[in-house]
């Protein structure tokens, strides 16, 4: 079964990099946490968003990182 939160993650993370690299992402930030995706809760989204963030200041796409930071923390 597909978890709501790690869709919704995916969904709001593909129009920036593409379905195949937003689902990686949140199995890397997931697995960094030591959740699989299926296990994604209320009380993981800070940190997975702010770990999303930071990669996606990594990839070049800082203007965008902050916003996709609060997007995904307003998902609980």
């Amino acid at each position: 079964m597909v978890n709501k939160y790690a869709s919704d993650i995916q969904l709001l993370l593909e129009p920036l990099v593409g379905a195949f690299v937003a689902k990686m992402a949140v199995n890397f930030q997931c697995k960094s946490l030591g959740i699989t995706p299926e296990e994604i809760g209320p009380n993981n989204l800070d940190q997975l968003a702010e770990r999303i963030g930071k990669a996606l200041e990594m990839q070049g796409k800082a203007d965008v990182s902050r916003s996709m930071v609060e997007k995904i923390k307003a998902l609980k």
